[in-house]
């Protein structure tokens, strides 16, 4: 009986890594699709193992700087990426190393990496539509309107 558990627990893991998807939250802009499916398949030692890759374009409010975030999705997964998603399980991140530049202040080439994340989409149909409280709308900052 101990071993069917067991089973039926790896049977379900390895159902939710192989849906899994993996978040870089912050990318240079020069950073392409192309270019983070290449390193991933590379990392992971299999082509067309990334079946889609996401990118979005975004800029820090503070800043003004750009940048991309990008969402990898697996067609399949394979050892090594069971064992990235087990590494981002217990760690919360990992890092990939994509290249090198030279830093201008100590003259040495230092790595280029991404720090990566798990995808965990948020669930929409957890939504309802609703008439808020009058309490509720105070605290969201909602002003009654203006009568004449």
């Amino acid at each position: 009986m101990h071993s069917n558990a067991f089973k039926s627990f790896q049977t379900q893991t390895l159902i939710n890594m192989s849906t899994a998807s993996l978040c870089i939250g912050y990318a240079h802009k020069s950073c392409t699709v192309e270019q983070v499916k290449r390193i991933f398949e590379q990392t992971l030692a299999e082509d067309n193992i990334v079946a889609k890759v996401d990118e979005l374009d975004r800029t820090n409010d503070q800043t003004g700087e750009t940048f991309k975030m990008f969402f990898i999705h697996f067609d399949h997964t394979n050892l090594a990426l069971q064992h990235v998603l087990s590494r981002v399980e217990s760690n919360d991140f990992f890092v990939v190393t994509y290249g090198q530049r030279l830093d201008r202040k100590s003259g040495k080439y230092i790595d280029t990496y991404w720090k990566v994340t798990a995808y965990k989409p948020k669930n929409k149909d957890d939504f309802k539509p609703r008439i808020m409280s009058v309490e509720e709308a105070e605290i969201a900052g909602i002003k009654p309107p203006k009568t004449a």
